[in-house]
């Protein structure tokens, strides 16, 4: 885990009128929850059974918070508050893009690990929440047609007839009457991927093996007094937490493949891990979508100091830990070939795939790799999306006090594509690692008279102005305990 110094009066949590402030990462998120539900199954790690585990759990999350603002949209518009309950509605519509992400991930993982000895098949009909989604989008329909019957009655008024007829995205109602459709649409084909999926349960029943009990208390657990964005918040990094921690497992695994020869099983795993890391970024792309500077300010208080930081699973597992294993082994590994260099030896690899297994599979491994690490790039990219559209440019200090919370996310970025062993298979493959150096869209984006850096700056004066007892901070930094996790 990484500590921080910031202490708390007396070791006791403190807390404002929203709810509670945050002590860490780790609390703000519930991670110690979420790892009792990861292991209580005890389901066998890095495997084709743990990665569908991953799958159901992260679809639990998403799954009792669709349930949860289903509810808040069916009470604004109760109470006749339209433009509340389409805000709302936007949150519903992105955690049903996160389902049908996890919905990609169970056929791809029959179509590489096959197990014919796994014979049971689960679905996401089993879940517990489903019944009270189920029941929730009930009341949401049926309030929504209530809604507009009534207003489509009134001299003057705009019914559902018309108002998909003839409005527009930017009117509200017709807004929310998109979203709900677009819902409806992703719910169907999230729940098709997620049902019938074959998995090995030991004699579990779905409850057991998801460890939804746990699960739910970690959802209940992570809200505020008041209705604000926080528990999506809290929702759109816990998604990421269980995944990361699998994928971890699976690159772990790969890089003792590759140092001991086994290139087939360690594409395998790659591939895997590849496989969970689209919901990871779809989480952080919803929340780029969703949370708006004002909602994020609201319960940026209660964050503490954890805002600006992530995991040790995320932070130094994937983005440190392993990623520098993974691409220093695949260097010394090709390095090592017998060739005059590296670039000679990934070209012979490259150009002869056809000719032989072992090129083929070496050819394969390496495709495996650069799949994964676009992901991660995705992943960083969206990351840096949310200081940009909640913290703004020009000194905008995060909560822990680092002097630009928008400058070091970049930085972070920057420095793991550095990494020289990444750089140089990069360029034996004829490639550019990261975004590369952009062209006349970039210069123009960057130029300080560009909209997008007008928009940088009046967010980060406002945040400025909101929160000055944040730009008076010094910098918290923080230690990390545990070791580097080295394969």
């Amino acid at each position: 885990m990484m500590e921080t110094n910031t202490s708390f009066a007396n070791g006791a949590a403190q807390a404002n009128a929203l709810g509670a402030i945050a002590e860490s990462y780790d609390v703000l998120h519930n991670l110690a929850t979420l790892s009792q539900a990861r292991h209580v199954s005890d389901v066998v790690a890095g495997t084709r059974n743990s990665a569908l585990h991953a799958v159901f759990q992260a679809a639990e999350i998403a799954l009792l918070n669709l349930v949860r603002l289903t509810r808040r949209a069916t009470r604004a518009l109760q109470e006749d508050d339209l433009q509340r309950a389409t805000e709302v509605m936007r949150w519903v519509h992105g955690f049903h893009m996160v389902m049908r992400r996890l919905g990609d991930v169970p056929k791809q993982i029959h179509l590489m690990c096959r197990d014919p000895a796994a014979t049971r098949k689960i679905g996401i009909a089993e879940s517990p929440a489903m019944a009270e989604f189920l029941s929730a989008s009930e009341a949401l329909e049926l309030q929504v047609s209530c809604f507009f019957d009534e207003r489509g009655a009134a001299p003057g008024g705009r019914g559902m007839t018309q108002t998909v007829g003839l409005g527009r995205h930017t009117d509200l109602d017709y807004a929310l009457l998109n979203l709900a459709r677009s819902s409806a649409h992703e719910m169907v084909y999230w729940e098709a991927n997620l049902n019938e999926v074959v998995v090995e349960l030991d004699g579990r029943d779905f409850e057991q093996f998801v460890a939804s009990g746990l699960l739910g208390k970690a959802v209940m657990e992570s809200q505020l007094q008041a209705e604000t964005c926080y528990t999506e918040f809290v929702a759109l990094h816990q998604v990421p937490e269980i995944l990361s921690c699998e994928a971890n497992d699976h690159i772990d695994q790969a890089v003792r493949d590759i140092r001991a020869g086994r290139y087939s099983q360690a594409t395998e795993r790659l591939q895997v891990a590849a496989t969970l890391l689209p919901a990871m970024v779809q989480a952080q792309q919803v929340m780029g979508d969703c949370l708006s500077a004002n909602d994020y300010h609201i319960f940026r208080d209660n964050l503490g100091p954890a805002s600006g930081m992530h995991s040790l699973s995320i932070r130094y597992h994937m983005l440190r830990d392993l990623f520098t294993s993974l691409w220093g082994e695949l260097e010394t590994h090709f390095s090592g070939s017998g060739f005059a260099s590296l670039e000679a030896a990934v070209e012979h690899v490259d150009l002869g795939r056809h000719e032989n297994a072992h090129n083929w599979q070496l050819h394969n491994l390496l495709n495996a790799a650069f799949r994964l690490y676009d992901l991660i790039e995705a992943w960083r990219h969206e990351h840096l999306h949310m200081p940009r559209n909640c913290l703004g440019g020009g000194g905008t200090k995060s909560m822990i006090g680092v002097p630009d919370g928008l400058l070091t996310v970049k930085r972070m970025r920057e420095g793991a594509n550095a990494l020289a062993s990444l750089n140089r298979l990069h360029r034996a493959r004829g490639v550019v690692a990261g975004p590369g150096a952009g062209g006349v869209l970039s210069r123009h984006v960057g130029a300080a008279g560009s909209l997008d850096q007008r928009l940088l700056r009046a967010t980060g004066a406002f945040t400025r102005d909101q929160f000055p007892h944040v730009q008076e901070k010094e910098t918290c930094p923080f230690s990390r305990k545990d070791p580097a996790r080295r394969p």
